[in-house]
């Protein structure tokens, strides 16, 4: 904007003060005189500054919605100047802070009393809720029009940078923090006048600030710019937001601006309570709500990625009383992918009522009117909590149990909606359920909490499942099934762990886990009663023709066994019982579990390091504490076992102790080309010629990751896994080329809340190469959409507690993902404190062709 009239006609009366009647009647007169752009320019002005302290950049942007229209290379000097001449001395610029400020008290005072005499009745600065209006409706005009619908770096992967954003946006900041204020202050203070005195300032700001609320992009931009501007302080900005509306809907009474109250009043909660899941991750990266954020944000108000949906498919049961319905969420769940990632099969279990009402308010067992409930602070428990002792006690809190089981088709490509294929319905039977709980249940005073082991397992394909002591086989018609009761009577102390006379409280656990192939069944069991935590038994079952056709026992009567692991082909198992890692033979009955490697004498080690077989099935791999990659030891060849604290090792070896002569002797597919335009190749690091995405856990006390090769022509060896680094899933790949960088591929963001503790992952996606960028030209080229798929399952914890919410409240959820949304990070190795921080979040890696 610029001003026609000469300025050489207007006294510059900046360095005077004005003091007397007479000088502010000549400073009117002279406004008086001005061409009526300048007067609309000096009323716009004093408005401002009357309520602000902007820098000329800011005023600027402030005053001129239409843009500033003089050539001046950046600088501020010619506004200034305008400024100065058509405020005619009322308004000056402090050169110290860079802002433009009223010299004192009484010219602010004149400026909202004076009116031009000559031409319109109105002062020069409007009623104080009418410029708060005004200030409010510029800087939702400013937002609106000036900033693009997009992250403000313009990239949702990068972090913001202030300077330049105060630089491109110099209004930004302002508007950001006090247009909500203004608004509530303009909708405060008018609500006295009637309709037709509120002003059409307010009317306005009103009706444009319903359609800023409507624009989801808009207001994701001003999410965004908030926690860049107030960083750790933005959850006492949003409390205060929320009170001052809170006050002002009691004042208001014009419908329309009741209306936008109560909008903005949602709209403050919503980002209440996305601060509450996601405070840290916004504080550290604003651009985070473009990005996973707004999948699990359920806002009206705040846009979702296009790029990117989530599917839940968390079990609910419909429970029909009195002519009503209630949706029921079971308290024990588990979920699990199909090898290939195409499958999804989930098991749920709903208690009986009066054992479901004990569970979740922390009563007596069973629930009953009069039950005992225990207090928040356990200080003033007058007792501990009752188990079933009676029979009617006993029957209510075992009887009236059933499971469902649902398989679902889970496509890749839109639409995103899964399809259920398989669905089946069992009762419980009320003996099962009684010797569950007398084994396992007790109520823990320690943490005021009930807990139970209900162990729960789905074969890898998807058609077995067990609960409890039962194994059912679901039919070829996917709607009936057959039940097998797994034999447990072989010895007398097993027998009586299982017996219906075992005492309330006895502390046996076990849990259940199938080999790939689904052959193979093992249980593996734990007397926690026992001071030193001692092993029972491990029993493998042979699983065919709907029937148990033998079993494997092997009775352990030392340490506790851990990491049990089938072998992905052979009839092999590894477990580990303190330090010593153990391999089974269990088809040889003359050959029991034979040592295979010790690990040394140290307690870490001994206590957090892992061990399991290599996908492949070539290798034992040990997961050490602080260490993202697996230390690989070769299996022997008929050969005896290794003595304690010893590896064999042969011929040339990487770093992770792989065979390369043996590496690249193994099957490969082309899919694409390194820097050096040398192809790439993907070594199907499994037994059966294919990729499958085998299940593991993001648990400690569950299975550790897949690992997959990648190599080039040079034969410059690659890993990659998948890890669980606060809440993100990530593929980390890694040359054993020290000129390469590790890379990084965020697959997804989760909320905090979400119970990662007791997951899996399985991620699908139709390439890999590590050292290129997951949207390259190639696979452009192909054309179609080209998407990842994440699947998150729920696992089965050793024990579940009332006191965590279930599973099945999140669990399992699909995430589909364009690959061109894959953030991509190239860097050296995450620094790992502990084994906690990153080691125990790993899933497993999936990987086709883009037509998969």
């Amino acid at each position: 904007m610029t001003l026609p009239q000469p300025c050489d006609k207007i006294v510059d009366m900046s360095a005077e003060k004005p003091e007397s009647f007479d000088m502010y009647c000549q400073i009117s007169n002279r406004l008086d005189s001005q061409d009526p752009l300048a007067v609309g320019l000096a009323r716009r002005v004093l408005t401002w500054v009357a309520d602000t302290s902007l820098s000329s950049e800011q005023l600027r942007e402030a005053v001129c919605a239409d843009g500033w229209d003089v050539d001046d290379d950046g600088s501020t000097e010619e506004f200034d100047r305008v400024v100065l001449d058509a405020c005619c001395g009322l308004v000056e610029k402090d050169l110290s802070t860079g802002q433009f400020k009223f010299p004192n008290h009484t010219a602010m005072d004149f400026a909202r009393s004076a009116r031009l005499q000559s031409r319109e009745t109105i002062p020069l600065i409007p009623e104080w809720h009418k410029g708060k209006a005004m200030i409010a409706s510029r800087c939702i005009g400013y937002m609106t029009h000036s900033v693009p619908s997009q992250p403000l770096w313009g990239q949702a992967s990068q972090s913001t940078n202030l300077a330049t954003i105060d630089r491109r946006w110099p209004l930004l900041r302002f508007a950001t923090l006090n247009w909500v204020a203004h608004c509530l202050d303009a909708m405060r203070f008018g609500h006295k006048e009637s309709n037709d005195k509120i002003g059409d300032e307010v009317t306005e700001m009103v009706k444009l600030g319903r359609t800023f609320l409507a624009d989801k992009l808009k207001l994701t931009v001003w999410v965004e710019a908030l926690y860049t501007y107030l960083v750790k302080d933005t959850q006492q900005f949003l409390n205060n937001l929320q009170e001052t509306i809170t006050k002002t809907q009691s004042r208001s009474r014009r419908k329309d601006v009741a209306n936008f109250l109560a909008d903005l009043g949602e709209l403050v909660r919503d980002l209440v309570n996305l601060h509450h899941i996601w405070g840290e991750s916004m504080e550290s990266n604003p651009a985070e709500i473009w990005g996973d954020m707004a999948l699990f944000t359920n806002s009206q108000f705040l846009a979702s990625t296009s790029s990117a949906t989530v599917e839940y498919l968390a079990p609910r049961l419909e429970k029909c009383r009195d002519k009503s319905s209630k949706r029921v969420v079971p308290l024990f769940s588990i979920s699990s992918s199909s090898s290939d990632a195409r499958q999804l099969a989930v098991l749920s279990v709903f208690p009986a009522d009066p054992f479901r009402k004990a569970w979740e308010n922390t009563t007596d067992m069973p629930y009953h009117e009069h039950a005992y409930k225990w207090p928040s602070n356990s200080i003033r428990a007058r007792r501990e909590l009752t188990l079933p002792n009676t029979g009617p006690e006993i029957q209510d809190a075992c009887a009236g149990w059933h499971a469902t089981y649902k398989v679902f088709k889970v496509p890749k490509a839109r639409p995103d909606r899964s399809e259920s294929v398989s669905e089946v319905t069992i009762a419980l039977e009320a003996r099962d359920v009684e010797v569950c709980l007398r084994q396992s249940l007790r109520f823990s005073h320690i943490n005021g909490v009930w807990e139970l082991n209900f162990p729960l397992t789905i074969s890898p394909q998807l058609e077995w499942f067990s609960v409890l002591g039962k194994i059912i086989h679901v039919t070829s018609s996917g709607h009936t099934y057959n039940v097998i009761a797994m034999p447990l009577q072989f010895h007398p102390r097993l027998q009586s762990s299982w017996s219906a006379e075992t005492e309330f409280g006895a502390a046996y656990t076990y849990r259940t886990l199938w080999c790939p192939n689904s052959k193979y069944l093992a249980l593996v069991d734990l007397n926690r009663a026992s001071d030193q935590r001692t092993a029972v038994c491990i029993v493998i079952f042979g699983v065919a023709a709907n029937k148990l056709n033998s079993h494997f026992p092997h009775l352990s009567w030392g340490a506790a066994v851990s990491d049990c692991h089938f072998h992905p082909r052979d009839p092999l198992l590894l477990y580990r019982a303190d330090r010593d890692i153990f391999l089974w033979d269990f088809q040889r009955g003359d050959v029991g579990p034979r040592l295979f490697y010790s690990l040394p004498w140290n307690w870490v080690e001994s206590t957090a390091c892992r061990a399991l077989f290599s996908s492949c099935g070539n290798f034992v791999e040990l997961f050490h504490p602080g260490r993202i990659w697996p230390e690989r030891m070769p299996l022997p060849n008929n050969a005896p076992m290794v003595s304690s604290g010893q590896t064999k090792r042969s011929r040339a070896y990487d770093e992770g102790g792989e065979d390369l002569d043996e590496f690249n002797k193994r099957p490969k597919h082309i899919i694409g080309t390194d820097d050096n335009q040398s192809p790439l190749e993907l070594v199907i690091d499994t037994g059966k010629g294919s990729s499958p995405a085998v299940d593991s856990a993001l648990s400690k006390l569950q299975d550790l990751p897949r690992i997959i090769s990648t190599t080039s022509a040079t034969n410059n060896l690659a890993l990659s896994h998948i890890s669980n680094h606060k809440a993100e899933i990530a593929i980390i790949t890694n040359s054993n080329d020290i000129t390469q960088p590790v890379r990084t591929i965020s697959v997804a963001r989760f909320p905090p809340l979400l119970p990662l503790h007791a997951a899996s992952a399985t991620v699908s996606l139709p390439f890999l190469s590590p050292h290129s960028a997951p949207a390259g030209e190639e696979q452009q080229a192909q054309g179609g959409e080209q998407l990842a798929k994440l699947i998150l399952n729920a696992t089965c914890p050793p024990l579940y507690r009332s006191d965590v919410p279930p599973a099945a409240f999140h669990l399992p959820l699909v995430v589909r993902k364009d690959v061109s949304a894959l953030r991509v990070k190239d860097g050296p190795m995450p620094r790992v404190k502990s084994w906690g921080d990153f080691g125990q979040g790993l899933g497993s890696l999936e990987i086709g062709s883009p037509s998969v």
